[in-house]
């Protein structure tokens, strides 16, 4: 059984305008030679929509305005209760050949509490948010009116 031993994403795509400003940083969209590891969720998400032996997506498919700041939202400091921070979202996964793709696009998306959509003019778009405590516990105050605990009895 043939194996990928990570999904890998390369850090270039989070600014597709590199490929264009060549005194930019190191990384190029257009030269897979520059690309670096990154075990990013939401880089490794991409990856896998854009590989070709993934869901092999052309790269004008993608929605950048969606995409690039969920990409800083997963590399975002998180302070731990014993001290020091790590990132937000992050993942490491082996890949088989024979397992169904969507179960991989599936167990990506789970690590980073993540959601793919498509524009109105059919491009990729991601949307997930950061987990938080709810401060109230009166659920009235949690819902609108039209849709109170007795609208659903």
């Amino acid at each position: 059984m043939a194996s990928r031993s990570t999904i890998r994403a390369r850090t270039a795509l989070c600014r597709p305008d590199l490929a264009t400003r060549p005194a930019v940083g190191a990384h190029r969209q257009n030269n897979k030679d520059t690309w670096e590891f990154s075990d990013n969720q939401r880089l490794c998400t991409l990856d896998w929509l854009t590989w070709p032996e993934g869901y092999g997506k052309d790269w004008s498919r993608i929605h950048w305005d969606s995409w690039v700041p969920q990409i800083n939202l997963a590399d975002q400091n998180v302070a731990l209760k014993a001290g020091g921070t790590e990132k937000r979202y992050r993942v490491a996964t082996r890949v088989s050949y024979d397992e169904p793709r969507s179960r991989v696009l599936h167990r990506l998306l789970q690590a980073g509490d993540q959601q793919l959509y498509t524009t109105a003019d059919g491009l990729i778009g991601s949307r997930g948010g950061v987990w938080t405590t709810r401060r109230s516990r009166s659920m009235p105050s949690v819902f609108p009116k039209r849709f109170s605990r007795t609208a659903f009895r």
